[in-house]
């Protein structure tokens, strides 16, 4: 019993030193934020789609291969550029000017093109028919709960 006294006495003592020390601060001062600057680059590579996601439900799933580095981004948020892989059904090599978006942790460094100019047709990648979903959960099965 004694040692939760002491431990509730602490507690509010602690809690009093925060709050006396923030008193005689006065008013906070909004932080100056510098507004973040996306970064713009321009890259030469290929954009491509993988066979397994270029298929008829048109669920394009672009990726960008610079041609300097071999890295290769996700592009996002750029609907002329699937539009004309989806129309004409070929990956490009392209000149690109994109905004490459915050990274933080695994999330983010992506591209959103801007702009591009085709430098040159790589390959034909026709649409492919999607695959028939599998049934693996029980009630698929036959083998759920007898009612």
């Amino acid at each position: 019993m004694k040692k939760s006294y002491l431990l509730a006495l602490a507690l509010m003592a602690s809690s009093l030193n925060v709050y006396a020390s923030r008193e005689g601060m006065g008013p906070r001062e909004p932080r100056a934020t510098q507004p973040s600057t996306p970064e713009i680059v321009k890259w030469v590579g290929e954009i491509s789609d993988s066979a397994s996601d270029h298929t008829t439900l048109h669920d394009h799933k672009l990726e960008f291969k610079n041609r300097e580095t071999g890295k290769t981004y996700d592009i996002v948020d750029s609907p002329e550029l699937v539009k004309l892989h989806h129309e004409n059904e070929k990956n490009y090599s392209v000149e690109i000017e994109a905004e490459k978006t915050p990274r933080f942790l695994f999330w983010g460094g992506n591209l959103i093109v801007k702009n591009f100019k085709v430098l040159d047709e790589t390959a034909s990648v026709p649409h492919l028919a999607p695959r028939a979903p599998s049934s693996t959960g029980r009630e698929f099965r036959g083998g759920g709960r007898d009612r």
